[in-house]
């Protein structure tokens, strides 16, 4: 398990994995204002939802092992080639649920970030992870492929946001 990070006062990221701070501005990569930018798998659900003034994105399979991709567009690509980079996707679970999800991302030439597994109680939380990246330049768009129930139990993830940082 990768515990979650935290977020300091000043909207700069720490990870308790003991790395360097992303002191940089986020680059929002989703959020429910867009969900066109979410691909559900055939086996699943997804639904923006409000709940206490904020909107968050409901993914929900019917199995484990079906992954909803969020794209990552070529120009955020473009921003955070060459660069250390901390993904923050900022999730939670439905009230008085725990769920387990899994993080992949396909970066394109950038490559990947390996597969990274969380777990996610009711309380809003960031989700850190940290990825060194080429000096390369990107091709296309990538994504991040997140499995919001690796139990199998068909228990929904809120998505509230999905951002990256980076420091030189």
């Amino acid at each position: 398990d990768n515990p979650p990070g935290t977020l300091q006062a000043d909207g700069s990221a720490s990870s308790t994995l003991g790395s360097p701070t992303a002191k940089e501005n986020w680059i929002t990569i989703f959020t429910p204002a867009d969900p066109t930018t979410v691909t559900a798998p055939a086996a699943g659900k997804a639904e923006v939802m409000e709940e206490e003034g904020g909107k968050f994105l409901r993914i929900q399979s019917a199995s484990g092992g079906s992954e909803f991709t969020f794209d990552v567009g070529q120009g955020v690509l473009e921003q955070i080639a060459g660069k250390h980079a901390v993904f923050d996707i900022v999730a939670h679970s439905e009230e008085g649920k725990e769920t387990q999800m899994s993080v992949n991302c396909d970066l394109g030439a950038l490559g990947d970030c390996g597969r990274k597994r969380y777990r996610v109680g009711h309380e809003r939380n960031d989700f850190l992870f940290e990825v060194d990246l080429p000096n390369k330049k990107p091709s296309g768009a990538g994504r991040i492929s997140i499995d919001p129930d690796l139990d199998g139990k068909g228990d929904p993830l809120d998505i509230v946001e999905i951002r990256v940082s980076t420091s030189p």
